[in-house]
C-alpha cells in the first residue's frame, strides 16, 4: 500500500521571496483564505470567541480573513471589526494572496471533524512560505504532517485552553523576534515534480 499525499506547485511560490536574505518586519498578523464550509465556520468561531475574550491582552492582534460567505461570523463579532483586529475580505487571486501570507505572522488552518482525512495544499504551502500555521483541527494526517515537518502549531477544535496557550506562544514569539521565519523539515518531497517522480515509481514497479 501507497500514500502519496497533497503537494505544492514550487513554480507558483517561487516567484514569493522565501530563500533570500531579505527581512520583513511583521505585525502580530494571523491570515486565513479559502471556504469556511463543511463546519470550518464553526472552528473559526471558537478561534475569534477565544481572541474576543482575550484580546485586551493582544491588542496589536490583525486576523485577516479571505472569504466569500463570513456574514455570521461579521455580525457576531462587531467589537473586533469595529477596533481593526478582525478585517474580512472577499477572496482575492492566487499570487497576491502569497504575497500576504509571507507578510504575515501565522497562517490559520481549520479542518473539521468530518474531513480529517483530507490534506490540505495550504499545508504545504506556508511551510514554504516560511510561516508557523496555526491548525485547529480534528486530528488525523493534519496533525501527524505538522508535527512531523515542523509546520507550527496543531489543536484540536475542542481543547480551547491550548489554543489560548498557543496565541500566547506565538505573541511572546513575535515580541521576541517580528522577522521570525519558520523552518520546517522535509517539504522538498511534496514538490509536484518530487511526487510525480513517486507516481513513477511505483507505476513501473507493477
Amino acid at each position: 500500500q501507497n500514500i502519496i499525499y497533497n503537494g505544492y506547485d514550487e513554480h507558483k511560490i517561487k516567484k514569493i521571496a522565501v530563500n533570500n536574505k531579505d527581512k520583513v518586519k511583521r505585525d502580530f498578523s494571523f491570515i486565513y483564505a479559502g471556504s469556511l464550509n463543511n463546519q470550518r465556520d464553526k472552528i473559526l468561531d471558537i478561534f475569534l470567541k477565544i481572541i474576543d475574550k482575550n484580546v485586551n491582552k493582544f491588542k496589536d492582534i490583525k486576523i485577516y480573513i479571505y472569504t466569500s460567505n463570513c456574514r455570521g461570523i461579521s455580525k457576531k463579532y462587531q467589537n473586533l471589526i469595529q477596533n481593526n483586529n478582525l478585517i474580512i475580505e472577499n477572496l482575492i487571486p492566487q499570487d497576491k494572496l502569497f504575497k500576504l501570507i509571507y507578510n504575515s505572522f501565522c497562517a490559520l488552518h481549520f479542518m473539521p471533524e468530518s474531513q480529517s482525512y483530507i490534506v490540505s495544499i495550504k499545508l504545504f504551502e506556508y511551510g514554504i512560505l516560511k510561516r508557523p500555521v496555526l491548525s485547529i483541527n480534528a486530528g488525523g494526517d493534519t496533525d501527524y504532517l505538522i508535527n512531523k515537518h515542523k509546520l507550527g502549531y496543531s489543536i484540536k477544535y475542542n481543547e480551547e485552553k491550548k489554543i489560548l496557550d498557543v496565541i500566547n506562544q506565538l505573541y511572546n514569539k513575535w515580541q521576541n523576534n517580528p522577522y521570525f521565519k519558520n523552518d520546517t523539515i522535509g517539504l522538498e518531497k511534496y514538490s509536484y515534480e518530487n511526487l510525480t517522480k513517486e507516481y513513477l515509481n511505483i507505476i513501473n514497479t507493477l
